[in-house]
C-alpha cells in the first residue's frame, strides 16, 4: 500500500530504494490543528512535515498564548534535524512550533539518519539541499516580507505562499498569526488586496 503522503516535496527527491529504506525506520505521526509542541520535542531526530502547514516561533513575552512567528513550514520541510552533527537547540530556548491546520509529520531514527549521511551521498546532498533552502531562501523570504515591510506585503506573502504550495483557505485569524499581525488588520489588508490585486485569489482565498 503507498504511502498517501509520497507526494511531498522531501520524498519526491529521494530515489525508490532509498525511500523505501527510509520509511522502514520512521514513524509518522499526526497533529491537529491548534496543537502547539516544543521544537526540543523532536531533539535527536530528523522530522519531516509531509503534510499541513505549521509556524515556528518563540512565546509573546507580554504573556499571551501568542507565538511570535519566525518561521513557516508547509508540505516536505525539514522541520527539526537537531541531531545533525550532534547539534541541539539549548534547552533554554523556548522555540515551539504551532499546527495551524491539521499536519503529518515523519519522524526518524536518529541512528539510521546518521549511517545514511555517512554512507549515502545522494541522501546527504538531499538533506542539505532542503535544509539550506529552508534556511536560507524560504525563512529569509518570510522574514523579508512579513518584519522587514508593511503589513499589505506581509498579507500579500502569506497569500503567495499558499498558492505556491497548494494549502487550503486560511481564515483572517490563521492570517494573522502567521505574519505578526492583528486579525482586524489583516481584513482591511485583504480587502484592499481584492480590490488592487484580484489575481492573486484565483488560486487561493481566504476563508473568511
Amino acid at each position: 500500500m503507498s504511502c498517501p503522503y509520497s507526494g511531498n516535496a522531501f520524498c519526491r527527491s529521494l530515489e525508490p530504494g532509498l525511500l523505501q529504506r527510509l520509511c522502514g525506520g520512521g514513524r509518522i505521526k499526526k497533529y491537529a490543528a491548534g496543537q502547539r509542541l516544543s521544537m526540543h520535542y523532536w531533539d535527536g531526530y530528523l522530522a519531516v512535515l509531509l503534510d499541513g502547514l505549521t509556524i515556528a516561533g518563540e512565546p509573546d513575552p507580554s504573556g499571551n498564548s501568542k507565538l511570535i512567528t519566525c518561521g513557516i513550514a508547509s508540505g516536505g520541510t525539514i522541520i527539526a534535524a537537531g541531531h545533525l552533527n550532534n547539534v541541539h537547540l539549548p534547552s533554554e530556548v523556548p522555540f515551539e512550533v504551532l499546527c495551524l491546520i491539521d499536519c503529518a509529520v515523519a519522524v526518524f531514527n536518529g541512528a539510521l539518519i546518521m549511517e545514511l549521511l555517512n554512507s549515502n551521498i545522494p541522501f546527504m546532498k538531499t538533506v542539505f539541499q532542503q535544509k539550506m533552502h529552508f534556511c536560507g531562501m524560504e525563512t529569509n523570504r518570510f522574514l523579508r516580507e512579513t518584519a522587514g515591510k508593511d503589513a499589505y506585503a506581509a498579507v500579500r506573502f502569506v497569500l503567495q505562499y499558499c498558492a505556491e504550495h497548494n494549502l487550503p483557505p486560511l481564515t483572517h485569524q490563521q492570517i494573522a498569526l502567521i505574519c505578526n499581525r492583528r486579525r482586524p488588520t489583516v481584513t482591511e489588508v485583504m480587502h484592499k488586496l481584492i480590490q488592487n490585486e484580484p489575481e492573486l485569489f484565483q488560486n487561493v482565498k481566504s476563508a473568511e
